[in-house]
């Protein structure tokens, strides 16, 4: 809702509830015949389980519930010599779930579960948000100039339940029933700025700087809800438990960027930016000890360089861009699991690339659009506890990557729009963990997807009809590596057809 107080000064309200409820995560084992415990694994498994990847079990329902709610006030003001902009943000949110971490079939029917995993977990999250920034422009500059402050608290929840089949006949691996709590308060406060001189009408400089400031405070413990000797013997506390204990710690940073463009004409740019960026320390949570349950990952920068070039040609029915970047990552935050413990360190990364996209129309009715991308990743240092894993790719970063879209529309009697739509999306080899490890490998994917959309002639109503993954294609989206090398998958979504109704007011 809008609403005009005078003539230089708006009120901008807003907000929005969304809800959804799902059955969870259909999890997979994988990578079995790469096993160090294989037999054991394998009396376990019927063949109707190993008939599809996309079969799943486990001794629990699975869901996965979230309500996420927000509020926003944009007043602006327009002062003649600049404008004024206060925005003003609330946001809520309550998301729990209950995963199977290993999608076996319960004991009841196969006696011999080599290891049950049951991962829930509850967590509230609210923020509030306030932007104040004032900007203006001349004849040869435009600027903008302003402080940010964030306040966010997070209570959170979760819970390991763990089975193991006997070893050797032996009365363990215990079973386990370990729940970890983690409340995290936030506040950042931010100023920044930036100077867009047009130095003529073809050369323009632009020159930003923003102070960052985080506060994190954090109370964090785990339960052994057993009590059991040895005491929680649960995935991932393999140690007695611990606390409450309580932490707290501050970063802050100054983050450049400079941009230099040049047009050669009205329709073709080239530019060159390097730019640094910031993340704050972090508390992992789900911790082994007492001690790494307070002990923060430093902060993160990252410092960019990029060259590029935007163009329109052939009258603008041709657009075409292309950039080269380099990114250099010092303390890059990442987490992994080895041993059945999650960890949090921090590492040195380097990553570089080019990306190309283009749009055509080819003729009044038939547009070709898509996109490729090369990325070269690599830690160039990182140490686990357990491992030296420098010189690894970095995890979810394939090499190679392209789209291509095809559209055709035509227009019916009274105006109406039928839009045809093809599309194909393929990407590289990639892994799902910075070990590298094997079983980690996704392999490369390509996709097909289509629709078509009917628009009212007034353009408010549309309809669309859809399919997704139309050849049925089998690709991992999610995957953790058991420390017996048995990979527990989840599955992209297999051939789906669907339909969307949009309506505007």
């Amino acid at each position: 809702v809008r609403i005009d107080i005078t003539d230089d000064l708006s009120l901008l309200l807003g907000a929005d509830y969304s809800e959804d409820h799902q059955a969870g995560n259909c999890r997979h084992l994988g990578n079995l015949q790469n096993s160090a415990a294989a037999g054991l694994w394998m009396t376990g498994i019927s063949d109707k389980y190993l008939s599809d990847v996309r079969n799943c079990s486990g001794i629990v329902k699975l869901n996965q519930d979230r309500e996420i709610e927000g509020y926003l006030a944009r007043l602006e003001w327009d002062l003649d010599w600049a404008t004024l902009t206060s925005i003003s943000a609330y946001r809520s949110s309550n998301f729990e779930w209950i995963d199977d971490l290993t999608g076996l079939e319960p004991p009841s029917v196969i006696p011999t579960v080599v290891e049950t995993v049951v991962d829930s977990a509850e967590e509230d999250a609210s923020q509030f948000s306030q932007e104040i920034r004032l900007n203006g422009n001349t004849d040869h500059f435009d600027w903008v100039a302003g402080v940010y402050y964030l306040r966010e608290v997070v209570e959170r929840s979760e819970n390991f339940y763990t089975e193991f089949t006997p070893i050797l006949g032996l009365p363990f691996p215990s079973p386990g029933d370990v729940t970890f709590y983690q409340d995290n308060k936030t506040k950042s406060y931010a100023a920044f700025g930036q100077l867009d001189w047009h130095i003529t009408d073809a050369l323009d400089l632009s020159l930003g700087l923003r102070y960052s400031y985080d506060e994190k405070e954090i109370e964090q413990g785990a339960t052994d809800n057993i009590g059991s000797f040895p005491p929680a013997s649960g995935i991932p506390l393999l140690l007695p438990p611990y606390g409450p204990v309580e932490a707290d710690d501050d970063w802050d940073e100054w983050t450049p960027k400079v941009t230099l463009s040049y047009r050669f004409a009205d329709d073709v740019m080239v530019y060159g930016t390097a730019a640094t960026g910031f993340k704050s320390g972090a508390y992992a949570s789900a911790t082994t000890t007492a001690q790494d349950a307070i002990t923060p990952a430093d902060p993160e920068t990252a410092t960019s360089y990029e060259i590029g070039l935007k163009s329109q040609w052939w009258d603008n029915r041709i657009q075409f861009n292309m950039l080269g970047y380099y990114i250099d990552y010092e303390d890059l935050q990442v987490y992994f699991l080895e041993n059945f413990l999650l960890n949090l360190a921090n590492a040195e990364a380097e990553s570089q690339g080019i990306e190309l996209e283009y749009v055509a129309l080819l003729t009044p009715h038939f547009r070709v659009s898509g996109s490729y991308a090369y990325n070269d990743t690599e830690y160039t240092t990182l140490v686990t506890p357990n491992k030296d894993l420098s010189g690894n790719t970095l995890a979810r970063a394939p090499e190679n990557s392209f789209t291509i879209t095809a559209n055709y529309d035509f227009t019916l009697g009274g105006g109406s729009i039928i839009d045809l739509e093809a599309s194909y999306f393929w990407q590289d080899e990639w892994y799902h963990d910075p070990s590298n490890a094997p079983g980690t490998l996704e392999d490369d994917v390509g996709l097909i997807n289509a629709a078509i959309t009917w628009t009212s002639s007034n353009d408010r109503l549309s309809v669309v009809a859809w399919g997704k993954n139309l050849d049925d294609e089998e690709h991992r989206v999610h995957s953790i590596l058991d420390a017996s090398g048995v990979t527990a998958d989840v599955y992209g979504a297999p051939r789906t057809y669907g339909m969307t109704v949009n309506y505007s007011f």
